[in-house]
């Protein structure tokens, strides 16, 4: 009437037992693959105390750190988008375009400090400089996240037209290139490139979905299990491990590249408080993990990880 879920510790090899309920017995060679021929350090998140968190106007969506490690955070409620001077005690920093933007849900930022925005209900994304001039902008049909590979000059955008895909543009032309996973994909929600050029997906459905493609758009794999569910957003740390928001279960995943479970946290050692309404997720460079959440008055944390 059990099963059994195992987890690996790099400190003595061991493998210690956890007791999950039935319905987890049918997704148990998810959790065993990890384990065949390897051990794996399961990290640790801690809770930065001595970075106060943010109390946005409203519930910040699918975040991203620009090149200072400022926090750029989309907020469709209101229709704005906040950069935050995280390392200066998250002060605001800058409106983007104030009142410029329709239902802005997600960001991407570049070397020269343009910010992508995805605007759902205008059906494209706007690159805005630094003195909040529109330069350019890219037509896609419902759009939500987007990725940027800067050493292709490409951008990724995860479209839902009749058939879901992630379309890719070249940036310096607005040229849609070509798709990724219209057969695969189904409501992609957000969108990574990793240090490979490959580009990872998440999917927002009850049984979430992560896909790894390769840049030519060919599948690499699939978790399709109800480890995830409604997951919001993924990002990518230095070592290309995703944390995947688990929306419905209030948690975070670690996933590494080779599809295997590295650990999943639903608080932070009892510090900092438990996850509740998971909405964005980002990584800086510096590997400080932001995490937006919306339980009462919508806040922002943050958090290293180990």
């Amino acid at each position: 009437m059990l099963s059994v879920f195992f987890e690996a510790a790099w400190q003595n090899r061991a493998l210690f037992f956890h007791v999950l309920p039935r319905d987890c017995l049918s997704h148990l060679d998810f959790f065993l693959r990890p384990l065949v021929g390897r051990i794996r350090n399961p990290l640790a998140l801690c809770y930065c105390s001595s970075t106060p968190p943010i109390r946005p106007s409203a519930c910040a969506r699918r975040m991203c750190f620009d090149i200072r490690n400022n926090l750029v955070c989309p907020m469709p409620s209101i229709n704005e988008v906040h950069v935050y001077d995280v390392e200066g005690g998250g002060k605001l920093l800058r409106r983007v375009a104030e009142g410029q933007h329709d239902c802005p849900v997600a960001c991407a930022t570049d070397s020269k400090q343009r910010i992508y925005v995805t605007e759902f209900h205008e059906m494209r994304v706007r690159v805005f400089s630094a003195d909040d001039t529109c330069e350019k902008f890219f037509d896609v049909v419902n759009p939500l996240g987007l990725a940027l590979d800067l050493s292709e000059e490409l951008l990724y955008v995860c479209s839902h037209d009749s058939h879901s895909a992630i379309k890719v543009f070249r940036i310096s032309d607005c040229s849609e290139i070509r798709e990724i996973g219209r057969e695969t994909l189904e409501c992609p929600d957000s969108v990574v490139v990793l240090s490979t050029g490959q580009v990872a997906v998440s999917c927002n459905t009850y049984i979430g979905d992560l896909h790894l493609f390769n840049c030519d758009g060919t599948h690499v794999w699939s978790i399709k299990q109800k480890l995830l569910m409604y997951p919001r957003q993924v990002a990518i740390d230095a070592k290309d491990n995703f944390y995947v928001t688990n929306n419905a279960k209030n948690e975070i995943c670690v996933i590494s590249v080779d599809c295997g479970l590295v650990r999943r946290f639903d608080t932070c050692d009892g510090i900092g408080g438990a996850f509740s309404y998971l909405n964005g997720i980002a990584i800086s460079r510096t590997g400080m993990v932001a995490v937006s959440n919306h339980s009462g008055p919508p806040y922002i944390k943050f958090y290293s990880c180990e």
